[in-house]
């Protein structure tokens, strides 16, 4: 691994860390204020017609109602800290979103193999300024809850080999899926993928038995209690239970058509919705006139991307004989654990034949970013430039992007709808 280049640590990430709290809390009144919102805002302050910690929560994109934890989080939460208003609990959900970024500096400069760490810090930097990071972490939404869970995860799967980290990785697993579905996805991908990959990454060989099944299991077991009345619930209403499953979308490959959208900065069509997107690419206006410059940035990013992928492909072709250990990604944890993710997550989610959403990928944090830093410092031979480029074009585009909410009260017609603040 290279020496690292440009952001190599704690001090170094700090000031993109400071641009990453300002994105992620300016204009907070401009926040997304639908039906999921006002749900999760109803339950946490105890709104008429709220009930308090429910089996059940919200119904979720499939038509299956998701486990009451999903609301439970927020709830406890205003139980204890001052929370009045929707806007104290978009503050909340910021606040957790800035600590999960700090912890993943902690994370990566003290847990991560020191060859490995410029990839975590580079990503780190573009998560930090991505648009759709910086998107989901404004909404009131469960899974807007995500990062700092899922570091925590994460964090536990790193330490397996420990008693206590075994067990919290199970326990963590179960209840990421109970905050939204997604996780249980993310915990039984990541599991099936050590027990029948991981071995490979550990030496000496004594440590290649799965001496973590047991504590898992516990932690797993514990982490399930919470579960039981919503399948009790479900159990009863099977048959009331709205299900959209559709096969056609196992080949709709969404999953990995979101990876890339939203590590590269080139998903918010997501939120926006088509028509308000290509009218977002002509931004910034000088005196009515639209001058694309949100659109010149996004062909940078496509122009990199396309180059990068490229490379990639050449260097698994020279690689070829090695294919299985590259799908694995026995080469490091870090590239283990992004490709359970990307291959495990992706291949399991998509084959339940939902439409995957792009909301999914929040309880991927922040593999996708990390993904995209290890392409461009792998492949490029100055990769530097590319990435500040790549960095700063993503900050650009978001900053046009909160600009271009704020002077359109949202953006009605899209997913995002009108702002919070217009809706008073």
């Amino acid at each position: 691994m290279k020496k690292p280049l440009g952001v190599s640590g704690f001090f170094s990430l700090i000031p993109i860390l400071l641009i990453g709290i300002v994105l992620r809390t300016i204009w907070v009144e401009d926040m997304e204020y639908k039906k999921d919102e006002r749900d999760i805002a109803g339950y946490a302050l105890g709104q008429p017609g709220y009930e308090k910690y429910p089996w059940v929560g919200v119904i979720s994109g499939v038509g299956i109602p998701n486990p009451g934890l999903s609301v439970w989080v927020n709830e406890a939460a205003a139980s204890v800290l001052p929370l009045q208003t929707p806007i104290d609990i978009a503050r909340w959900i910021q606040f957790l979103s800035i600590l999960a970024l700090f912890g993943l500096v902690v994370f990566a400069a003290k847990i991560v193999p020191p060859d490995e760490r410029n990839f975590w810090f580079w990503g780190i930097a573009l998560m930090a300024v991505n648009p759709i990071a910086v998107l989901l972490a404004r909404k009131i939404w469960s899974p807007s809850i995500y990062p700092i869970w899922s570091l925590a995860f994460f964090w536990a799967w790193w330490m397996r080999q420990s008693w206590w980290g075994a067990f919290l990785w199970g326990m963590i697993g179960m209840l990421l899926g109970q905050i939204h579905m997604s996780g249980f996805f993310l915990a039984a991908a990541l599991w099936s993928w050590t027990l029948f990959f991981g071995p490979a990454l550990l030496n000496p060989p004594f440590l290649r038995r799965p001496t973590w099944l047991l504590p898992w299991s516990l932690g797993s077991a514990l982490g399930a209690l919470p579960l039981i009345p919503w399948v009790y619930f479900l159990f009863k209403n099977i048959s009331r239970t709205e299900s959209r499953f559709n096969p056609m979308m196992i080949f709709q490959f969404q999953f990995w058509r979101f990876w890339i959208k939203n590590s590269t900065g080139m998903g918010l069509s997501y939120s926006l919705g088509r028509g308000r997107w290509i009218d977002f690419l002509r931004y910034p206006l000088i005196s009515g006139y639209s001058t694309y410059f949100v659109g010149v940035l996004h062909l940078i990013l496509v122009s990199i991307l396309v180059l990068t992928l490229m490379k990639s492909c050449c260097s698994i072709w020279e690689k070829r004989r090695s294919w299985k250990q590259m799908v694995m990604g026995t080469e490091s944890s870090t590239a283990f654990l992004q490709n359970a993710a990307f291959w495990g997550f992706g291949i399991g989610v998509s084959l339940t034949g939902f439409y995957v959403q792009n909301h999914y990928l929040i309880v991927l944090f922040p593999l996708q970013w990390v993904w995209i830093s290890r392409q461009l410092l792998l492949h490029w031979k100055h990769p530097l430039p590319v990435l500040v480029t790549f960095f700063i074009v993503q900050l650009l585009i978001t900053c046009g992007f909160l600009t271009y909410i704020h002077q359109n009260h949202g953006a009605v017609g899209g997913d995002y709808g009108l702002a919070y603040r217009y809706q008073l």
